[in-house]
């Protein structure tokens, strides 16, 4: 079934490939980051915007690891240090985006209304997905390099 994708898709197999993988490990860190938030949020063990930066760290560790050896395995190994560094400075600044525009969204809807949690969830996916594509590009072209084949010469 792969070579036959590959025989389609031609040099574009292995884009399709990441992307697939990509996806996968995003709805992994995904569910594991809303079971994180629903349990501290729905359970008001912390308000909206800490839930969801809980959430948001606890979801990164498996995004990280299959990012690194699942997705991009075939990623440059000379400059691991620069890609934990990249990997963790975007995740930050995503998470810390993610989790106060949660929290803005939380308190949009009336405290104690019977949709209040639903809000709040539905603004976190929401979020997330704005930065899922970004995320993508940035892990390819900057982070996660992949080296390019060598040519022969004619």
């Amino acid at each position: 079934m792969v070579d036959r994708v590959r025989l389609v898709l031609g040099a574009r197999a292995d884009q399709v490939f990441r992307l697939v993988r990509y996806a996968t490990t995003s709805v992994v860190a995904f569910g594991v980051s809303e079971v994180v938030l629903i349990v501290l949020y729905g359970h008001a063990v912390v308000n909206a915007t800490v839930a969801a930066l809980i959430a948001n760290l606890v979801g990164t560790v498996p995004s990280y690891v299959m990012s690194r050896y699942w997705i991009w395995h075939d990623a440059s190994r000379a400059r691991v240090g620069r890609q934990v560094v990249l990997y963790w400075t975007m995740s930050v600044v995503t998470i810390v985006l993610t989790s106060l525009g949660t929290g803005a969204i939380a308190s949009l809807a009336p405290a104690g209304h019977r949709y209040h949690l639903l809000v709040a969830v539905a603004g976190f996916t929401a979020i997330n997905l704005a930065f899922w594509v970004a995320k993508f590009v940035l892990y390819q072209r900057v982070v996660f390099l992949v080296p390019k084949p060598a040519v022969d010469a004619p």
